[in-house]
């Protein structure tokens, strides 16, 4: 369990400055972070398997101390875009060189500069066979992200990916 307080001068925000057209990042803001993080990892044998199950949790507060004009943020709001409640599990087992993982993420609801965004959970599967060669290990995955094809955004008006599917290949050298 970890816990933090922050108090940061000259947060970076984007903001479309006084008779401007576009936004721009400026220095503009003093926010207070603070909050708590929770992570618990379990180990596991079943018989030829080995697993592992990870869990945690964040909670996030993030106002801001002075009220903004652009954007529109009024002194103690939360900050946009950043959620207050955020979790995630992942469980994989394998058995030797091969194995597979399913995962997920929860992200709370988030203040936008034009709309509140609803929070959404997003779900993942992935495959992986691992060869060692000479000094070499070689993981090669076949993932499926957002295998519920769950439609959400992450800033408004720009909807993310639905379903997709992904092959990587991962060297580590010895």
């Amino acid at each position: 369990l970890n816990t933090y307080h922050r108090m940061i001068d000259n947060w970076i925000l984007w903001g479309i400055e006084e008779n401007a057209f576009f936004y721009s990042v400026r220095n503009l803001s003093k926010v207070r972070s603070y909050g708590l993080e929770w992570i618990h990892q379990i180990n596991y044998q079943w018989g030829p398997f080995l697993g592992q199950f990870n869990y945690h949790y964040n909670y996030t507060k993030s106002q801001n101390q002075i009220k903004l004009i652009s954007p529109n943020i009024d002194e103690g709001e939360q900050l946009l875009y950043v959620p207050i409640h955020s979790a995630g599990y992942s469980w994989t087992i394998q058995n030797r060189n091969r194995g597979l993982r399913i995962n997920g993420n929860y992200t709370g609801s988030v203040n936008g500069i034009n709309e509140d965004i609803p929070s959404y959970i997003l779900t993942n599967f992935s495959i992986f066979n691992v060869f060692d060669y000479q000094k070499t290990s070689i993981k090669i995955f076949f993932n499926i992200n957002n295998i519920t094809n769950r439609q959400y955004r992450v800033i408004e008006r720009r909807p993310m990916p639905g379903r997709s599917l992904s092959l990587n290949v991962q060297f580590n050298f010895k």
